[in-house]
């Protein structure tokens, strides 16, 4: 139950930096989280050990071979768990403004969940609002976008028109 709960967590409170740099979403992050925290946990402790008996004694005693072994198991499992269907939601693209607004917002929705006393539930609904008006506005904007573009390409200049969302 707890490792759920460190799994989501540190899902949640990296949501808005995974949304702005990747424009994806990892769907299965709740199932692979469950072999990959305990194991990254593993790998890391191991790794402590494997430089303090290095640095004591000249050599691993083989403890080299067996984090190397822990990963490549962690990286062939993230590799395959990557080809799963619907593994990633992709496509999402959100500017600065709103990665910052969605991670105030998700500061504030648990700080309501700790001190609901202190904080009201209209704070948390005026950010909602907030940041729905912020994609209205942002979809607005796109819709009736006029651009002209320069490019060069191969020493030849290219134009392009964006007129719309297309």
């Amino acid at each position: 139950k707890s490792l759920l709960l460190v799994s989501f967590a540190a899902q949640l409170s990296t949501l808005p930096f995974t949304l702005y740099y990747f424009h994806q979403f990892p769907n299965w992050f709740w199932l692979i989280n469950l072999l990959v925290i305990p194991l990254a946990f593993s790998i890391v402790g191991l790794s402590v050990v494997v430089v303090l008996i290095t640095t004591l004694l000249d050599t691993s005693l083989g403890t080299s071979y067996v984090l190397n072994f822990l990963l490549d198991f962690l990286n062939g499992f993230i590799h395959i768990s990557q080809e799963l269907p619907f593994a990633f939601t992709s496509g999402i693209w959100i500017d600065l403004v709103t990665s910052a607004m969605l991670f105030l917002l998700i500061v504030i929705i648990i700080a309501y969940l700790y001190f609901p006393k202190a904080i009201k539930l209209t704070v948390i609904l005026i950010g909602l609002i907030l940041l729905s008006i912020k994609g209205i506005l942002w979809n607005h904007n796109r819709m009736n976008q006029n651009l002209l573009l320069a490019f060069s390409f191969k020493k030849e200049f290219v134009f392009g028109k964006i007129k719309g969302p297309n």
